[in-house]
């Protein structure tokens, strides 16, 4: 089955303090964009690492649309899943693009 392509992205940047990666890696995964893809027009995330510091990373949603972001469900959940005590780090960007449309790779 082939994945839904969305009509908009939502991304977050952050860094995460020296000897924390992993304790915000485990949280990531296994808590937060779980949570998160359960709202209305959350279709998938990824989150990525910078491999020359590892302490940046990105996580980009794909979306149904912009409006995901304006939902109840996304807007009562500001206060998000808990993060653990042992978590540190800092946002450094949040932003959306939306509506976005596709277009193939050019021919080789």
């Amino acid at each position: 089955m082939q994945q839904r392509i969305g009509q908009a992205l939502f991304h977050v940047q952050k860094h995460i303090d020296p000897g924390y990666e992993a304790a915000d890696a485990a949280w990531c995964d296994t808590e937060h964009i779980p949570f998160l893809l359960t709202y209305p027009g959350f279709l998938s995330a990824r989150r990525y690492v910078l491999e020359s510091d590892g302490r940046q990373h990105l996580v980009v949603y794909q979306l149904d649309g912009p409006e995901a972001l304006k939902s109840d469900a996304f807007l009562s959940a500001r206060t998000r899943t808990p993060r653990p005590k042992r978590r540190k780090c800092s946002i450094t960007n949040r932003s959306s693009w939306g509506p976005i449309s596709t277009t193939p790779p050019p021919a080789m």
